[in-house]
This record gives C-alpha cells, structure tokens and sequence, in this order.
C-alpha cells in the first residue's frame, strides 16, 4: 500500500533544512570575522612591538618576517585546503582549519624568549600556523557558504555571498583597531599585557566554532570525492576551466599586492607621518583607514548584482588608481599640511579596493562545479598571496628608495592594470541557476570526454 506524503511535513522539513543552512551560514561568517580580526591585529601587534623594544629590536627584517611568515602560512593553508576539501569534505576542513588557528593563537599568546628577539621570532613562527588555519578558512567557508546559500535560494546570491563572508573579514579587521584601543585604554602603559591578551581574543570564538562544526554540521555540505576509483585526471579540468581561473587570479594577485603592504603597515605609515602623536591616537587615526573597508564592502555588495560583477570590480580599481595617484603626486603637501584629508584619502583608496578585491572569487565560486570549486578557489587564493608576499617584499625597497610617493604611484598602476583585465577578460556570472548549469555542462563535458561521472559528486552514474 503507498503511502501518500504529507504537504505539511514537507514544508515542515524544509523550513527546518533552510533554518540550518542559515545558521551554518552564519557560523561561517563568525569564522570569517575572527579571520579578519586576526589579520587586522598584526599592523596593530607590530606598532606596539615597535613601541615596546624600538627599531634596533622591531627592525626591518622583523616587520618584514611578521609580514611574510602568516603569508606564507596563508598561502599553504588556501593551495592546501583548497585541494584537500574536494576530498574529505567541507566540513572535515572547517574542523581542521578552526583546530590550527586555535593552537597559533594560543603559542602567540604565551610567545616567549631568552631575548627580545627571541621573542620576535617566537611569536612570528606561531602567527606563521595562525596563518595557515586563516588561509584555509577562506577556501572551506567561501565554497560552503556559496552551496548553501545557492540551497536555500536566496535572490540576490552576489550579494549574499559578499556579505556573509568578506564583509565579515572587514568588520574583524576594523574590529582588530577598535579592541585594541579599548585595551590599550584599560591597561594604559602595559604594552606587554595589552598584546598578548589582543592575540588571546579569538580563542574563545574558534572554540564555540569547533565545537559548532563536531556536533551539528554532519551532513550539511558537500562530503567529498573520498574514491580514487573514478578520480578525473587533472588535465581534464585544467584543459576547460584554466582561464576561468585564471583572471580572477591574477585580479585577487594584484588586490593582495596593493592590500598587504598597504594594510599591514598602515600602523607604522602613519606613525611615520605623525610620528610625534601617542600610541593611541596612532591606533585611533588607523581605525579610521580600516572604518572604510566596510562602506567599500557594503556598496559592493549593493552593486555586483545590478549592475554585475564585471563593472562592479572595473568601478573600485577605477577609484583605487584615481586616490592612488593623487596620494603619490601629492604626498607631501597632504601629509605636511593637510593630514586628516591625507587619512581619509589613504582609506577610500583601500575601500576602493573593496568593490573589485573579492568580486572575482565569486565570479570563480559561481562559474566551477562542485567537485574541483574549492581546488580552483584555493589556486585563485593561493595566487593572490603570492601578490601579497611580493607587494610586502617590495613595500620597503619602494619606500626606501622612492619614500611613500612611490609607494601610492604603485598603487595607482597596479589597479589600473587590474581594471583593463577585468574590463576584457572577467566573467559574468549574474542570474538564476548559474551553479546549477556549471555543474550540468560539467557532467556532460565528461561525458564526451569518457567519464560517466556526476559533477556534483564525482560519483560513476553506475553507482548512483
């Protein structure tokens, strides 16, 4: 006797399948926030360092390895998981990335050493593992969220995606400057309190995502291609998808050039500007810069869906070449005579930078299928930190030999060269279904191509 199914389960059962990818959402998004505060903290960590044991000890190699050591821990960590998530699954990976920023920021928090400059190095190698679980974050939210979110169809999916994910990462970053002052007002001339417990915040947030992600994320997400038996040899994908890859690449490689050194160091490119202001108003007028990432992030969010990606991305390298042009060939005038417009300018030029740095991961997010999304996101990721780890390299050799003039000068080239790529070459992706009909022209691209295999789950059609 068939049963006939009740409509009202159903719906039941739906609202409650949506409820929980809303949540698991939102849970992403914590983990992209704590992303960003720690990312954020380090300009404000080395300021105090600086201020603590001066330059003999914070010289230029020290804040050139506190600047490298987490980009290449951010660099493993996106390449690394990136690939292993289309594997084990996005949630194993979200697990594994929240255990490895928990133990970095507890061996940041308790750093020590014989001498300062063992202690320096101490804690560069603990921010260096912090760095490896915040580059892998990004490939295991960023295609989590994406599926989920494209599950539970929301209408405006760009924008979804932009906020839940890298407005996060702004607002941790403005949030790193903002505690940091907080604290620096409590403990007042405790540097050394002031740092450590700085570094010691997001242990609690990572702890009540890890114990989030053991206990109710079973069964949410994608789980993986855990069978070699019908593994697609990696020159099937790289023949059809290395250019969709390859331009928001080198879109996220040439944002990280220009945001790393820029961000990174803003602490002490203003304390080199007003170098006779209090620690804490260095740190009050560096709030202010990072404050404009999140207006940059919100327009962007409120655009790429009306008038598309493409123009979105091709509008902020626009602006960004625009300020950077202006802050180089009139550097000294603003800094000399005319400083809070110089602060203002320095971050709209980095808010600028908001409405192109991340629109070409979701043009890659939506035009991948399933089973190689985190790989291609990850090789995108992974590229842009190699612009980073070249954009801090060359920040100090630029201001050394053209001072800070140079340095914006490069800024404006560089998101000029940017808005020509991505004027030509970026791909729109806006509308309906558009992962749906990824994943569906994959299937039958392997098809012709030999492999009977859903793109969904690289499962044989004969074992489904």
């Amino acid at each position: 006797m068939q049963t006939s199914s009740n409509p009202l389960n159903e719906e039941s059962t739906s609202k409650k399948k949506r409820s929980k990818s809303i949540f698991a959402v939102i849970t992403n998004s914590i983990g992209m926030l704590t992303n960003g505060y720690l990312a954020g903290l380090i300009g404000f960590v080395l300021l105090i360092l600086f201020k603590m044991y001066g330059s003999n000890v914070v010289n230029g190699r020290i804040q050139d390895a506190f600047t490298y050591a987490p980009t290449v821990g951010y660099l493993i960590g996106q390449f690394g998981f990136g690939k292993l998530i289309d594997h084990i699954g996005r949630r194993c990976g979200l697990i594994a990335v929240v255990c490895i920023i928990l133990l970095g920021s507890i061996m940041t928090t308790a750093a020590n050493g014989t001498t300062p400059t063992g202690l320096m190095w101490m804690a560069i190698i603990s921010r260096s593992i912090v760095g490896i679980g915040l580059g892998g974050e990004f490939p295991c939210s960023a295609t989590s969220s994406s599926e989920l979110i494209n599950g539970i169809n929301v209408k405006r999916r760009g924008m979804a995606l932009l906020w839940s994910l890298y407005l996060m990462v702004e607002l941790g970053t403005t949030s790193a400057g903002v505690v940091t002052v907080v604290v620096l007002v409590i403990f007042k001339d405790n540097l050394e309190a002031t740092w450590r417990i700085l570094c010691a915040l997001p242990i609690i947030p990572s702890a009540l995502l890890l114990y989030y992600r053991l206990k109710y994320m079973k069964d949410m997400t994608y789980q993986g291609n855990k069978s070699n038996e019908h593994k697609v040899p990696a020159w099937i994908n790289i023949r059809r998808y290395w250019f969709l890859v390859l331009v928001p690449s080198v879109l996220w490689m040439i944002y990280d050039f220009v945001y790393f050194p820029t961000s990174m160091f803003s602490g002490i490119i203003l304390d080199r500007v007003a170098s006779n202001a209090p620690l804490i108003t260095t740190c009050a007028w560096n709030i202010l810069i990072n404050a404009f990432y999140v207006p940059g992030m919100l327009i962007s969010g409120a655009l790429v869906d009306i008038i598309g990606r493409r123009w979105t991305a091709v509008l902020g390298m626009s602006g960004q070449a625009v300020i950077g042009f202006i802050l180089g060939i009139w550097y000294q005038q603003l800094a000399d005579h005319y400083f809070p417009l110089f602060v203002v300018l320095y971050g709209m030029m980095l808010g600028f930078g908001e409405l192109y740095g991340y629109v070409g991961s979701i043009c890659l997010l939506e035009s991948t299928p399933q089973s190689i999304r985190g790989t291609a996101y990850g090789v995108a990721a992974g590229t842009g930190k190699i612009g980073g780890l070249i954009g801090a390299a060359s920040h100090s050799a630029l201001v050394n030999r053209f001072g800070l003039t140079g340095a914006f000068i490069t800024v404006g080239i560089s998101a000029s060269v940017a808005a020509l790529i991505a004027a030509l070459f970026l791909q729109e992706t806006s509308g309906k279904r558009v992962m749906e009909k990824c994943d569906e022209e994959y299937e039958r691209y392997l098809v012709d191509c030999g492999f009977g295999i859903r793109a969904k789950d690289n499962q044989s059609y004969d074992d489904l």
